[in-house]
């Protein structure tokens, strides 16, 4: 997916949000938007939004010197979800389909997500709220004979506190997964340490992409990553980062996540063509061909 000329501003806003996170000063937070702001006319429009994002956050870097201005923001996220943790695994036991509702809770999960939100939600609150979101897209007998045909799975994971809710899917997947975070911290995106917080080493293989990118850039990833997403038979994708970044490669993929842009739909509704037609704030579970 290219970038649009309306991501412009939303590049803006996310200095803005970060400068205002890190309690920076008036001059100081004008020293941020100006730098972003000089770097708009280099962003290249043929790149996805992620792929532009990380020369945004460089930036932020630059002035204020810090790696993960997420880093208690994610610490928190986690810590949030995990006190829905019992209640959603209990929800899914007792459903008529289980597998249909751990996707379901794994989508509702992709609420929580810093860089396209001028606020970070309550996140009780919101999951409960995204629950009863409809799905604009719902491949499930795509998602469930991929998986019943599966032999090597990659899941690729977006957000911190949002990987609470994977949690959820891998345990209803009943499948080895290999699990992947990002390289380097970016945004509130998931990383390594994240995922053992909330106890995927217990039910999954981690690993991290290599690559610090709100998406899977997959020529800025590692060679190893590369090789693990090349071999495997089904690749389940969480967040619009990863459909930004992966809508156009030819891979065995099933993508969930919140649709949270009018370019976004339109993406979407351009590829699927879904009839009611999408809106954002829907949830889609789309497998490609």
């Amino acid at each position: 997916m290219i970038t649009y000329l309306n991501c412009m501003p939303c590049f803006l806003q996310q200095a803005i949000k970060c400068a205002s996170l890190l309690n920076l000063s008036s001059d100081q937070t004008k020293k941020v938007v100006d730098r972003v702001a000089m770097q708009i006319p280099n962003l290249c429009i043929e790149k996805s939004p992620p792929w532009n994002s990380r020369i945004i956050y460089d930036e932020i870097h630059k002035v204020t010197g810090v790696d993960d201005p997420f880093f208690e923001i994610k610490k928190q996220s986690n810590q949030q979800a995990m006190q829905l943790y019992d209640m959603a695994k209990k929800r899914i036991q007792q459903s008529e389909s289980p597998l249909k509702m751990a996707i379901r809770m794994a989508a509702a999960g992709n609420v929580i997500d810093y860089g396209t939100q001028h606020t970070m939600p309550e996140i009780i609150t919101a999951f409960n709220n995204s629950l009863d979101q409809p799905f604009s897209v719902f491949c499930f007998e795509s998602f469930q004979k991929r998986l019943k045909a599966a032999n090597k799975i990659l899941f690729l994971a977006d957000n911190a506190g949002e990987i609470v809710f994977d949690r959820l899917l891998l345990e209803n997947i009943q499948k080895p997964v290999t699990f992947a975070v990002r390289g380097l911290p970016i945004i509130n995106d998931a990383l390594h340490q994240d995922a053992i917080d909330v106890g995927i080493d217990r039910i999954a293989k981690i690993t991290d992409n290599g690559a610090g990118y709100p998406g899977t850039v997959l020529e800025k990833c590692s060679e190893s990553f590369r090789q693990t997403f090349e071999t495997s038979d089904f690749i389940i994708s969480k967040g619009q980062g990863n459909f930004e970044t992966l809508c156009d490669v030819d891979a065995p993929i099933c993508m969930i996540f919140m649709v949270k842009c009018q370019q976004v739909v339109q993406h979407v509704q351009n590829m699927y063509s879904p009839d009611p037609p999408v809106r954002q704030g829907q949830f889609v579970l789309i497998c490609k061909d």
